[in-house]
């Protein structure tokens, strides 16, 4: 689970992309996806409970993105602890 701090700089970070102070392979990706799924729900919403799906699936890829975002940070803020860790034990044991 990502602490306050780690969830404030994603924030950041998606802010700056909303924004376009960034515009990284992330953001052009997800303009993309973002008009692929428009051209989805202007065919779906044409079916019976089409709306409905179409918000599902909306939903459900948003999620996916964004647990997927929190999770590779996870890990590289774990990266960063291990390293460090690794450091001073190296450091330690040279010393020692």
């Amino acid at each position: 689970m990502l602490n306050d701090d780690a969830k404030m700089v994603i924030e950041f970070i998606d802010g700056c992309r909303g924004t376009l102070m960034i515009k990284d392979d992330l953001h052009i990706k997800m303009e993309f996806m973002y008009s692929v799924l428009h051209k989805v729900e202007t065919a779906i919403k044409t079916l019976p409970n089409g709306e409905e799906l179409y918000l599902e699936l909306e939903d459900a890829v948003i999620d996916t993105i964004n647990l997927a975002k929190d999770t590779y940070f996870e890990y590289g803020d774990n990266f960063a602890q291990v390293r460090e860790s690794r450091f001073f034990r190296k450091v330690n044991e040279e010393v020692s």
